[in-house]
């Protein structure tokens, strides 16, 4: 119910002028799914360009693309997906994928994605990209353990660096599980 409330609100938004800028590319909508009880992975922004005209979602169906990537590396890492919630900090495309403002960024984390830190009430959040992880760092200032990561979309175009990647997300996840089993 709680979701469905956030979706609605963020489906409603003006607070910016994003999403009538992007108007005919916005793909505003959480990315939320699956449990959702334990950690976030979280990006900066719904990609500006996408094949279908659907609200942005992030779910195992994107087989193919840079989601795929992402999922693929779960899988390999045994990433416990049922407690994963995704979501991004904004919940708009941005012109032609251009980093958002200031005043984007914090009109977003402090309407949006600070409801969805509320209901997660996540024991970690995995950064997706080195703004993501110093924006959280900044605002979150060690509330709560930040993971940075490299976005799977940076992985999608330098595939040499993939098995790196993957090794990334298992050492995270073993990170993340000893945060969790102190906290049980």
């Amino acid at each position: 119910m709680y979701y469905k409330k956030l979706e609605e609100g963020i489906e409603k938004c003006n607070l910016c002028q994003l999403k009538k800028i992007v108007e005919t590319n916005s793909k505003y909508g959480p990315m939320y799914g699956y449990g959702g009880d334990s950690v976030i992975i979280c990006g900066l922004a719904p990609s500006y360009k996408r094949a279908d005209n659907s609200k942005y979602t992030l779910s195992r169906d994107h087989k193919k693309g840079t989601a795929g990537t992402l999922f693929e590396a779960l899988d390999e890492a045994k990433w416990p997906i049922e407690k994963t919630y995704f979501t991004n900090i904004l919940k708009c495309s941005t012109p032609e994928n251009r980093l958002p403002n200031e005043n984007e960024v914090d009109i977003c984390f402090s309407t949006w994605f600070s409801q969805e830190l509320f209901l997660v009430n996540p024991f970690a959040i995995v950064a997706m990209g080195k703004y993501v992880e110093e924006y959280l760092n900044s605002v979150l200032k060690d509330s709560i353990p930040i993971f940075g990561i490299n976005h799977f979309a940076y992985i999608s175009r330098n595939r040499s660096k993939y098995g790196e990647w993957t090794k990334e997300w298992k050492e995270t996840g073993c990170q993340i599980k000893n945060i969790i089993d102190k906290n049980s």
